[in-house]
């Protein structure tokens, strides 16, 4: 009786899978370097920067998830003739990533210099990038298995479709924005960031988690044209937006029931109650995981 599936095309796909992890893991440490100018051994080993810490696994952690989707065609479709459009696919992701988060650096929080607050040992610019390349690397994750990656084309709208997809997020960061100044007298969100708060930071997580998870939901609720791209394009655009907005309203409300007679805003914001915001960001994410799931 047979009880492994283990042959050679396996091993192979292993093999490839192990060269691509141990590629990443030493790519990031060169860009972590290019990025915050400093070396991961004196940040972890001499300075127990937690801040650092945190960014160089979530990247680590947004890269995989992304690349998880290459990976499965790869194993689909047991053909060398993909490996180009493989090396290819991987190189738009880490890209892309980086790009994102750049975006969410430079333009979403323009006022809130992540990788110097990092540096300087702030855990909650920490998790704001760490939510940045999280819901970048569940959104590449979506869109390509949307489009799919085997031709110059498919990988071309995967790009295009990465850059609309940031409007709904940078629409919803400035909501938050604002609902922060009504709720804070008119303090910034970035400053709260800035001063270490971290309860804010997880609860911004959580809306940067519930976005990110709202494209792959897209995807199962839309129709694939395979006709036209340009209307596989505007459909995944306009249904995710759609369901940006609707994922974000829901679990903001849902948050609000689950801890009705608690003034969330003044226990997260003012008084940086950890305890409180992780409890919405959970409701949050496992409400998103969960509409996700029941449309599998």
């Amino acid at each position: 009786m047979e009880y492994l599936r283990i042959n050679q095309d396996s091993l192979i796909h292993f093999g490839v899978l192990l060269a691509l992890l141990l590629f990443i893991i030493q790519g990031n440490r060169y860009f972590t370097y290019f990025r915050f100018k400093r070396r991961l051994t004196d940040e972890l080993a001499e300075r127990d920067n937690f801040a650092y810490a945190i960014a160089y696994g979530g990247t680590l952690f947004g890269y995989f998830i992304s690349l998880s989707e290459p990976v499965a065609q790869l194993n689909a479709l047991n053909s060398l003739d993909y490996a180009p459009s493989f090396i290819l696919a991987v190189v738009t992701t880490i890209v892309l990533l980086e790009i994102g988060r750049s975006l969410h650096n430079r333009v979403f929080f323009s006022h809130l210099d992540e990788y110097e607050q990092i540096k300087e040992k702030n855990i909650a610019s920490a998790l704001m990038d760490v939510g940045a390349m999280l819901h970048n690397g569940i959104l590449l994750y979506a869109l390509m298995s949307w489009f799919g990656i085997n031709s110059y084309s498919q990988l071309t709208f995967v790009v295009i479709s990465f850059f609309l997809c940031q409007i709904p997020v940078y629409l919803t960061i400035r909501w938050r924005e604002r609902l922060f100044k009504r709720h804070n007298q008119g303090c910034s969100m970035q400053h709260f960031l800035g001063q270490n708060n971290i309860a804010t930071a997880l609860r911004q997580c959580g809306y940067l988690l519930v976005t990110g998870l709202s494209f792959p939901l897209a995807n199962k609720i839309t129709a694939y044209q395979a006709a036209s791209q340009l209307d596989s394009l505007m459909a995944i655009f306009i249904v995710g937006s759609m369901t940006v907005l609707v994922m974000t309203l829901t679990s903001f409300l849902l948050s609000r029931f689950a801890l009705q007679n608690i003034p969330t805003n003044v226990e997260i914001d003012q008084q940086d109650n950890l305890g409180v915001a992780l409890v919405e960001m959970s409701i949050m994410v496992s409400y998103a995981l969960l509409m996700l799931f029941s449309f599998s």
